[in-house]
């Protein structure tokens, strides 16, 4: 099949995760940079590595996506290669209903909005699937209408009424009629034996106005009624396919007994067990990522409310739902995940996603603590520092620099110059770059002062031989 880069924005990841797992139930290969990119990977060379090798780029188009730079970038060079070199390259899905970008709107595009998961489904496999003519005779869609016989009688110059009814609209029927037929079943204890078989009051109506729409007098009605729903219990009454199932498994085991096929006979019955088993392990499965489902998008809605704490909460229990388990597997995913939200943060310039960042780094430190993982410990305490640095910046204010300067000095506690030369060197420049941002907001030089040594310090051991780069 194909192997599709999937470009988005960080607001539409859901959809993005839901698009790619349906694509690999398509057999194609979908390449999410979250799926494949660890904290500190380097996000635009892995885009452009896999927009080069990739057959197409599935942009998931939103209001939001068609305004970020990062996405409007990616967008635009799928865009530019399919009206190039390479046909059918950019393939729009859209999940919001916005106006394409005039030169986006020459390409045909899947539209999501609105629409039923099943329905988003079979669209999406619909528009991934090559083009093909019908097949068979294709229906004439014009002509008049087929003619009627009409009593005389019966001629009526108004037009037909119409009655509505939940969401659905009955032609031929007023509400004043549907309301004088649900009388008609209330009288006849409909409503009554349907509750009594677990079939609710609504769906009662919406047979009854269904009905009262196909022109069924009054005095059918309740016949009708009797009928539906004792046909309505045995269908809710019906045995599971599972034990139909094991009928037939047993009777194909029964024939190879007969049939002299004793040393396979019962895998008949062994090969119904294990659909059975994968049965249970998909339907686990499925059950495993909706809840994940629901937790990040609860996530992605407590980073709008600007709820951190409550959104790190949440990622404990995805962790775990994810069989992460103890304090080390623990503190892991949540560094990862810290990691990922600050290079959003400072990458995109998400504030949002900077304090879930914050706050993701400080429950690692509840997980890492130095007595358990003392590197560990500090490497957090620098990472910290250097989120709370990057959103003090943008701040008019002291506080964050001030946090970010006390993470700094507590990871220099165990990042000691004798113990780990290089990170100490580092932690020392990035606290100097703290303390200079605090210097430039100050009336006095002590600040600038400690800056200006903290970098001195860091310069000894960040020499050009050893680390020219930095």
């Amino acid at each position: 099949m194909a192997d599709i880069l999937i470009s988005y924005t960080s607001s539409d990841r859901d959809w993005a995760f839901w698009i790619g797992k349906e694509l690999e139930k398509l057999g194609h290969v979908p390449h999410i940079h979250e799926w494949e990119i660890s904290g500190g990977g380097d996000i635009a060379a892995w885009m452009e590595e896999r927009a080069d090798k990739a057959d197409h780029i599935l942009c998931v188009i939103s209001e939001i996506y068609l305004t970020k730079p990062y996405s409007s970038w990616e967008r635009r060079a799928a865009q530019w290669a399919a009206a190039t070199e390479r046909p059918n390259f950019a393939l729009p899905v859209f999940i919001e209903d916005c106006k394409a970008p005039t030169l986006l709107g020459q390409f045909k595009r899947c539209d999501l909005t609105g629409v039923s998961e099943d329905d988003a489904r079979a669209r999406l496999a619909a528009f991934l699937a090559p083009a093909k003519r019908p097949r068979g005779v294709v229906p004439f869609p014009g002509g008049a209408p087929a003619k009627m016989e009409i009593a005389a009688g019966d001629v009526q110059t108004a037009a037909p009424a119409i009655g509505v009814y939940g969401d659905k609209i009955v032609q031929g029927i007023t509400e004043a009629e549907i309301s004088k037929l649900l009388e008609v079943a209330r009288e006849g204890g409909v409503f009554q034996r349907a509750e009594q078989e677990g079939i609710s009051e609504f769906a009662v109506r919406k047979v009854v106005a269904r009905l009262g729409g196909e022109g069924i007098a009054r005095t059918d009605l309740l016949p009708w009624l009797d009928n539906w729903v004792e046909a309505a219990q045995r269908e809710l009454s019906r045995l599971p396919n599972e034990d139909e199932a094991f009928e037939a498994a047993r009777q194909e085991a029964e024939s190879r007994i007969k049939a002299g096929r004793l040393e396979d006979a019962s895998a008949a019955l062994m090969e119904e067990f294990a659909r059975g088993e994968q049965a249970k392990l998909e339907q686990q499965e499925e059950r495993k990522r909706r809840r994940l489902r629901l937790l990040k998008e609860a996530i992605g809605i407590d980073e709008l409310a600007l709820r951190a704490d409550a959104a790190t909460q949440k990622l404990r229990r995805v962790a775990e739902i994810e069989g992460q388990s103890g304090w080390q597997d623990i503190g892991a995913y949540l560094f990862a995940q810290a990691g990922e939200y600050y290079d959003r943060g400072d990458q995109k310039g998400e504030n949002s996603a900077l304090l879930i960042s914050i706050a993701a780094y400080r429950a690692v430190l509840e997980e890492w603590t130095p007595a358990r993982a003392p590197r560990d410990w500090a490497r957090t305490q620098m990472n910290l520092g250097n989120a709370l640095a990057r959103l003090g910046e943008r701040e008019s204010g002291t506080a964050r620099l001030e946090e970010a300067v006390a993470a700094f000095r507590a990871g220099l506690q165990e990042l000691t110059r004798e113990r780990a030369p290089l990170d100490w060197a580092r932690t020392q420049m990035n606290l100097g770059n703290a303390l200079g941002a605090l210097g430039e907001r100050e009336s006095g030089t002590a600040r600038l002062e400690e800056a200006v040594a903290a970098c001195h310090e860091a310069l000894q051991e960040l020499t050009r031989e050893r680390a020219p780069l930095d």
